[in-house]
């Protein structure tokens, strides 16, 4: 990422992808791969408070 930032890409963030959704919302999986609909909603909200925020920041 920083490579990329270096080079003038601007628009480039890392974001860990388990702290969107990991270990800390396993409950949400009920076949261990797929989110039920708590879990979109969790998944949802993570985003928002991670990713949306970071680019709001940034601009």
């Amino acid at each position: 990422m920083s490579s990329f930032q270096k080079y003038g890409d601007e628009n480039i963030y890392y974001v860990d992808g388990l702290s969107i959704f990991g270990p800390a919302q396993f409950q949400y999986l009920p076949d261990k791969l797929h989110p039920n609909a708590e879990g979109q909603f969790a998944l949802a909200d993570n985003f928002r408070h991670q990713v949306i925020a970071k680019l709001r920041r940034e601009h």
